[in-house]
């Protein structure tokens, strides 16, 4: 289960950290902007569920579990504003976050 649990959050982590849309100018820069995920993926990022999974993995898990969910977190913070269908919609994501 640790096994599984570990190549979930590793696949997680490299599809919120791919470059959709070719934007990485130089891949030595640690610095992270915006995290541009396809529109396809609305429903998902804007569901309660995706931000609760990861705070209950982060509370649940030893390391390294919990500091890829807490790297999940991050990214999925990073979330590009035009994603969201309102602003109401991403002043809810943003509450959850908090």
């Amino acid at each position: 289960q640790d096994a599984i649990r570990s190549c979930s959050l590793q696949l997680v982590l490299s599809a919120l950290s791919y470059d959709f849309i070719g934007t990485t100018l130089d891949d030595a820069s640690e610095e992270m902007g915006t995290i541009q995920v396809p529109s396809a993926w609305r429903p998902t990022m804007e569901d309660v569920a995706t931000t609760q999974l990861f705070f209950d993995l982060y509370s649940s898990s030893a390391a390294p579990a919990s500091a890829k969910s807490l790297e999940a977190l991050v990214l999925l913070a990073s979330l590009r504003r035009s994603l969201f269908s309102s602003d109401e919609e991403r002043l809810s994501f943003l509450c959850r976050m908090m």
